[in-house]
């Protein structure tokens, strides 16, 4: 028979699976994902796992956003895409169930799944430095191939949580004293920083620009610390231009897109340059929703448009570049209409204010962190995207203890 203590166990365990499977495979993401929730049914208890989730206004307000893609399937004209995006949306609807019925982790838990997933950014940072010194001055290389296995913005908004989550375990373990660990949960924040920074990752900078402006202000105005909050908006003002002179890549990606915005509104040719042809991706979405503005265009039709559109326009964009929107919001809106893209809205920004966690360190980095990024990416539209913001969404909502980091 099994042991109930096995359980609990198992829950931390796969936990720190699906964090390896979002940096690598989704492969991985899938089993751990799965097993969880088999977890979960396995540890009994059902009739008031589901009690506490009929009565939990929290959860029915994230998994609105997967029952707003079922009833996308009404309208929809391509059901096999449809059917396929569904699965992709899966974590969504579990994950929540797992986390919000499921007891806040203890502290020791917590912070043992914030060490992995310390520990396998900086495997991944260090796998991709191998790439790039291995094959930079040998081939054709974009520094955007130093993250192998995912998204490279994907990659550096999780290099940015686990670095907040060194700092995290520093100040949790007596910063003031000079010990290994201490030096190692230093280093591998700032580490972290000048990773995003050497792939060349703007929206990672912004993110952190934006966080350390938060923190002066919380400084100031929650505990008066007025000295360290004057030292924090100088770091935040230092900081890109620190980056800019210093690592080549900020400084190769910012040149590269202030060129090809030049060349774009001089010659309206966007083809090769990937921030000038999100302009036109925008462009598209925009006139494909007034296509359908109050319900949208289904859930399985947003490929099928924007491919009738470039077949309608010919001229706009070479094939090879021609992609979806890139903008997440935009995305929601085109395909669900205003309607949708409400209750999207809901579902991103209720949480913030779910027992107050505006105020909580970790959401906040992963709340910025995540909406951010839907404004330059189709975030929700792929596995590996999904399962970040279910996982981290949820692990920082409804399993973190109850203790606060000032």
């Amino acid at each position: 028979m099994l042991n109930q203590f096995s359980f609990p166990k198992a829950h931390i365990i796969l936990i720190c699976g699906i964090i390896v499977g979002v940096f690598s495979y989704a492969a991985i993401n899938s089993i751990c994902t799965g097993l969880l929730v088999i977890n979960w049914i396995a540890a009994g208890n059902l009739k008031h796992k589901l009690n506490t989730l009929r009565t939990s206004k929290i959860f029915w307000v994230l998994i609105s956003l997967f029952l707003l893609h079922l009833t996308g399937l009404l309208y929809t004209s391509n059901f096999e895409y449809a059917i396929k995006d569904l699965k992709i949306k899966l974590p969504i609807f579990f994950l929540p169930i797992v986390f919000i019925t499921s007891p806040p982790l203890s502290i020791a838990a917590f912070r043992s799944i914030l060490k992995v997933l310390l520990i396998t950014a900086l495997l991944s940072s260090i796998y991709g430095m191998y790439y790039y010194l291995r094959y930079f001055q040998v081939t054709f290389f974009e520094l955007r191939e130093m993250s192998h296995f995912i998204s490279h913005i994907r990659l550096s908004l999780l290099n940015i949580i686990a670095a907040f989550a060194a700092f995290y375990l520093l100040a949790k373990n007596n910063w003031r004293k000079l010990s290994f660990a201490n030096l190692f949960y230093l280093m591998a924040g700032i580490w972290l920083f000048i990773f995003n920074g050497i792939m060349g990752v703007r929206m990672a900078v912004l993110v952190l620009i934006i966080l350390l402006f938060l923190a002066s202000f919380y400084l100031v105005f929650r505990h008066k610390k007025i000295g360290l909050s004057i030292t924090l908006f100088l770091i935040t003002i230092i900081f890109p231009i620190v980056f800019y002179y210093k690592l080549p890549g900020i400084k190769e990606s910012t040149r590269d897109a202030l060129w090809e915005y030049k060349v774009y509104q001089e010659t309206r040719d966007a083809n090769g340059g990937s921030n000038a042809q999100r302009f036109v991706y925008w462009n598209i979405a925009w006139d494909i929703f007034k296509t359908a503005p109050v319900m949208g265009i289904g859930t399985g039709d947003v490929a099928d448009a924007f491919n009738s559109y470039y077949l309608a326009h010919p001229n706009l964009l070479q094939q090879q570049y021609q992609h979806r929107t890139h903008n997440q919001y935009l995305t929601f809106l085109l395909t669900f209409g205003v309607i949708g893209f409400i209750l999207f809205m809901l579902v991103v920004f209720y949480p913030l204010f779910y027992k107050r966690k505006y105020l909580d360190y970790f959401y906040i980095v992963f709340f910025i962190a995540f909406a951010l990024s839907l404004l330059t990416e189709d975030t929700l539209e792929t596995q590996a995207g999904v399962t970040f913001y279910a996982l981290f969404n949820c692990f920082f909502l409804f399993a973190k203890p109850e203790e606060y980091l000032d």
